[in-house]
C-alpha cells in the first residue's frame, strides 16, 4: 500500500474497509486493505506520507489488532504484520510534526534509515545481533559456541 497515493476522501475505506451504503458510492461491503492482509504481511509503503487523519486509524489496528470498517459495527480481528518503508526518517518526521508519535513507537522494529546508507546497514545488523542473542537466550543456546558439522 503506497501511503502517499492514498486520496484523501477515500484513504479511511481503502485502508480498514466499509460497509454498504457507508459514503456515496458504497454499494456493497469492501474488505480494507489491512483485513485483506490477514494472516499475512501489509507493506506500508511511503509511511511518512501517511494523512494525519489517517494515522490514529493505523494506531488502532496496531494497539487492537482489530478493524471496525466505516458504518460497521462490530470489530474484526486481524493478524497482520506490519512493514513500514519511507525514503525519509520517520523520527525526523515525529520530531517535525508531521508524523504521529504513537503509532511510530508502535510499529515494530527500528527506524533504519534510507536503506543504501550506512549508518542504516550498521543498525540492521545491530538489529539481527540483538535480535539473535535474544533467541539463543530462549534457546538456552551460547551464541558464540563455535559451530561443528
Amino acid at each position: 500500500m503506497s501511503c502517499a497515493s492514498l486520496p484523501e476522501t477515500l484513504a479511511k475505506s481503502e485502508l480498514i474497509g466499509c460497509e454498504a451504503g457507508a459514503f456515496t458510492g458504497a454499494v456493497r461491503r469492501r474488505c480494507g486493505l489491512v483485513e485483506q492482509a490477514c494472516s499475512g504481511t501489509l507493506l506500508l509503503d511511503e509511511i511518512a506520507e501517511l494523512r494525519s487523519a489517517l494515522q490514529p486509524k493505523l494506531l488502532g489496528v496496531l494497539e487492537d489488532r482489530a478493524v471496525r470498517r466505516l458504518a460497521g459495527g462490530a470489530e474484526i480481528p486481524v493478524d497482520v504484520r506490519f512493514i513500514a518503508a519511507t525514503n525519509t526518517s520517520l523520527e525526523s518526521a515525529v520530531a517535525a510534526g508531521r508524523f504521529r508519535a504513537d503509532p511510530y513507537y508502535r510499529l515494530p522494529g527500528a527506524d533504519t534509515g534510507p536503506a543504501g546508507s550506512i549508518t542504516g546497514a550498521a543498525r540492521r545488523l545491530g538489529v539481527r545481533r540483538q535480535s539473535l542473542s535474544e533467541r539463543c537466550e530462549r534457546l538456552g543456546i551460547n551464541p558464540e559456541a563455535p559451530i561443528i558439522d
